[in-house]
């Protein structure tokens, strides 16, 4: 349908509307309407009224007169303009510039929160650094963007109010075109013309400069009478090839622009619609592009980038607009230029159009994004049941990983290294690896380096959340982590690719998730052999024929050193259990030397000599078995001839968590207690039987050190500090953990603990982690029942005490609910019964609604602890 006039006018002021940068105006007035749709000037000015009248434009009434198109103006600045009126331009630019919400300038590139961003940052910050900016040079090949950069920084510091004013001229000269001879010249007469101004000369094709330019630019810098006058350099060449140093050291920055084949794909698949997107609008059609035109084009590698790009689109779509049958234009497949068509891509999957006006970065991408966050969410909350949590996201993982072409030469290359490397990982640990697992990893890694700005943001957004994520579960999956170390490692080695951080962490959880039964050895075992493959062949074959991963090797040439051994045997260490006892096991020479206190510090040390195959063996089921390491060496002396020691190490300090409730609940409390560490330190964290604690102590006191024991209630060990979980959560007692825990941690990570444990420890947070119910309506019911309570009892529970209460109360419901780590009935309950009839029946009547809505009887022997816990302190 054949528009009015009046329409097209009203479309071109929208268009350019939306395109306003605050600087350039002329696009806005009669001539340049008029000349732009080919009409008189008076049919122009009419329309151009009425259009006025009718609040569909606003007029600034300034000579020239200016128009815009007042809906378009109010969205792009977020303002209503049509309650204003303006005399001149340069009053409403300062209007919207104070007012309105200005749009970021580099948005208009392609990349500007992605590849482009550090050197968008590093530009302006150079620009305008004070008092009167920094010259430096964009450089780059042909075709990368950097004289539209330059532009968009100049219009970045006008708007912004740097150093450049709202009146700065840019001027622009291009080295390759311009009389080397005269260009000195040339800018001194832009720069005696433009005194008054801020001026910004951009200089293309800097590689080119001639001596005599050279000469008067350090002349220029040397004097810099004028402080208004700025310089950006462009060129098609690294500085440091062609630049002497006499001219370089006032140029103290280059940054360098990516070529379009390095650019990440999503920037790449951005730019071509863009340019699909301006040629759609300068024919006035509305175009979608073919899915595989626009893979192909992006995977395209373009000696000119850009420009050569730009050629063939409009190539592209001259063949197209000559095939138009309405005002929707598709560019097929078939309109590729011949010799892209060796590059084409076969693919099984069907063909999509893009239509290029609502283009928007791939939604698998968002899934994966998407599936990123889930996956560090799972591992930052307090879950008990990680694992089984994560196989969903992992099967959703691979499902929409599946889903996607598998065509990439770049993938099938990175996925054979891979499957390599994959192999011979796990045939060395014993480890089960899911058949889909390389192609997952590959692809991961794959999909992240080519949508790699995309997925900077989410680290950048992520980053806290992402290391916390990867430091619990390296702290909770230490054989599982070693592992996925060993392959990021060889991956580094073999492929030169670092794996992502979230990756790490989809690795770990999966090598757990299909090794529930992994060797976790209490025990690291070393075999270290003089030679080139002694150690590692006998390694192999111990390992091979216990079937676990129990034995690692040094092998050293006769002339290594102890200090070359222990090195090695350090570095292998870093990347096991830091807690794990050693067994060192060597062919000659003198145990002693070998381990010192750097080994002992925090594990025992076995050592034995005169290696063999069958001692290795014998000393290897020991380990997969958990014997202690005293029991290696029983008869070892008769029945190898060797000679061993054993270097007992400092007792381990620990923690006890302890609960009536059970073990269950006491190992959430150790894990919610070590997500409050701000590093790791070696200190265990142990959860113990409440009602063996008493018989246990002793041996729990010969192996370790105890810090203190924290749990829901008191075990009543007199030599042995006990802080209430309660005390935990009202902060009672945080000094005294701090004066435990200072050997290992500094004063800042100290406070960081403090604050971690207010986080983690709030009542709401501990009773989401410690119980499997719903914890505000069970917290609801709680408070009105011992606000019941007290009231019937004539008392006033002070703040610990309500804490403590409070907590025990939720975790009885849930062990009346789960019939879990029930109070036993005796003698004394018995006594406590005939005696506080009174209070058994105030019990039954403050609780009677928590009851009937957990279906639930309170046992005796419960009101008797609820009894001893609010009056324990009379």
């Amino acid at each position: 349908m054949n528009k009015t006039t009046k329409e097209l006018i009203s479309e071109y002021l929208a268009d350019q509307t939306k395109k306003f940068d605050l600087v350039h105006a002329d696009a806005f007035t009669t001539v340049a309407i008029s000349d732009a749709l080919h009409i008189s000037r008076t049919i122009t000015s009419q329309y151009l009224n009425e259009l006025c009248e009718s609040n569909e434009v606003f007029k600034v009434k300034s000579r020239p007169v200016y128009f815009f198109n007042t809906r378009c103006l109010n969205q792009r600045y977020g303002i209503n303009v049509e309650n204003y009126e303006f005399i001149d331009l340069e009053e409403m630019v300062e209007f919207l510039q104070d007012n309105g919400q200005l749009t970021d300038v580099f948005a208009e590139l392609i990349g500007h929160d992605g590849s482009l961003k550090r050197v968008i940052k590093r530009c302006t910050e150079a620009f305008n650094y004070p008092p009167n900016g920094l010259s430096f040079v964009i450089y780059g090949n042909e075709g990368t963007g950097k004289k539209s950069l330059a532009k968009l920084i100049c219009k970045h510091s006008i708007l912004s109010k740097g150093i450049l004013d709202k009146d700065a001229k840019i001027a622009e000269y291009d080295l390759s075109v311009v009389d080397p001879l005269s260009i000195h010249q040339q800018l001194q007469d832009c720069i005696n013309a433009n005194k008054q101004n801020s001026l910004c000369i951009i200089l293309s094709h800097f590689e080119k400069i001639s001596d005599s330019l050279t000469g008067y630019l350090i002349r220029f810098f040397e004097k810099k009478q004028n402080d208004r006058i700025h310089f950006i350099f462009l060129s098609n060449e690294r500085p440091d090839d062609y630049l002497p140093s006499s001219l370089g050291k006032y140029i103290p920055i280059a940054v360098k622009l990516k070529d379009f084949s390095e650019r990440p794909k999503e920037e790449r698949e951005g730019i071509i619609v863009e340019l699909f997107r301006k040629e759609a609008a300068n024919l006035h059609v509305h175009m979608l592009i073919c899915s595989n035109v626009l893979k192909t084009l992006s995977n395209f590698q373009p000696n000119q980038n850009v420009e050569e790009i730009f050629k063939k689109v409009k190539l592209i779509c001259a063949q197209a607009i000559s095939n138009q049958k309405s005002d929707t234009v598709t560019i097929h497949t078939y309109y590729l230029p011949e010799e892209m068509f060796e590059s084409l891509e076969i693919s099984s999957e069907n063909i999509s159009y893009i239509d290029c006006d609502t283009y928007t970065k791939s939604s698998k991408i968002s899934q994966f994004d998407e599936l990123f966050t889930s996956v560090i969410k799972l591992c930052v909350k307090k879950e008990s049941n990680l694992i089984e949590k994560y196989r969903s996201i992992y099967d959703l993982i691979v499902e929409t990983i599946m889903s996607t072409s598998r065509n990439e030469q770049t993938l099938k290359g990175t996925e054979a290294t891979l499957a390599l490397i994959v192999n011979q990982v796990a045939k060395k640990h014993f480890i089960n690896i899911p058949g889909n697992f390389t192609f997952v990893v590959a692809k991961l890694m794959y999909i992240y380096e080519e949508h790699e700005s995309m997925f900077k943001q989410h680290e950048d957004k992520e980053k806290v959340n992402i290391e916390t994520a990867l430091n619990k579960v390296k702290r909770m999956y230490v054989s599982e982590a070693m592992i996925a170390n060993e392959i990021k490692s060889l991956c580094m080695s073999n492929l030169e690719k670092e794996i992502p951080g979230i990756v790490q962490v989809i690795m770990i959880l999966t090598i757990a998730a299909y090794n529930a039964e992994l060797n976790k050895n209490k025990t690291f075992g070393v075999i270290i052999c003089h030679g080139y493959s002694t150690a590692s062949s006998m390694t192999a074959a111990v390992n091979s024929l216990i079937g676990a991963y129990i034995f690692d090797s040094i092998d050293m040439p006769v002339t290594t050193t102890v200090e070359e051994i222990r090195a090695t045997l350090r570095d292998k260490l870093s990347r096991v259990n830091a807690y794990a006892d050693l067994c060192i096991m060597v062919d000659m020479g003198s145990l002693e030397n070998i381990a010192d206190e750097e080994f002992t510090k925090n594990r025992n040390v076995a050592l034995i000599n005169n290696v063999t195959t069958k001692m290795a063996l014998d000393i290897g089921y020991k380990i997969k078995n958990g014997d202690p390491i005293d029991r290696y060496f029983i008869d070892a002396d008769k029945n190898y001839k060797v000679d061993y020691a054993i270097l007992k190490g400092k007792k381990k300090d620990v923690i006890l968590f302890t609960s009536e409730s059970g073990l269950q609940t006491s190992q959430r409390m150790a894990d919610l207690f070590a997500d409050s560490f701000p590093e790791e330190i070696p200190v265990d964290l142990r959860a113990v039987p409440f009602d063996s604690l008493i018989d246990d102590i002793n041996e729990l006191q010969q192996m370790y050190n105890i810090l203190f024991i924290t749990g829901t209630d008191n075990p009543l060990i007199s030599d042995v500090v006990f802080i209430p979980l309660e005390d935990i959560v009202t902060t009672t007692n945080l000094d005294l953990v701090s004066s435990k825990l200072n050997m290992y941690l500094d004063d800042n990570n100290l406070k960081q603990l403090i604050i971690n444990i207010r986080t983690n420890f709030s009542l709401m947070n501990v009773l989401n982690y410690l119980t499997i119910l719903n914890p505000k309506p069970l917290m609801d019911e709680t408070t009105i029942a011992v606000e019941d309570l007290q009231k019937r009892r004539h008392v006033e529970l002070e703040g610990r005490t309500l804490v403590g209460i409070y907590i025990h109360v939720c975790i009885l419901v849930e062990r009346l609910v789960t019939k879990t780590g029930m109070i036993r009935e005796d003698s004394a309950t018995e006594a406590f019964v005939k005696e506080h009839g009174d209070f058994i029946e105030d019990i039954k009547a403050s609780f009677g609604n928590i009851e009937k809505h957990y279906s639930i009887q309170i046992p005796d022997s419960e009101m008797k602890y609820i009894y001893s816990f609010i009056y324990r302190e009379d």
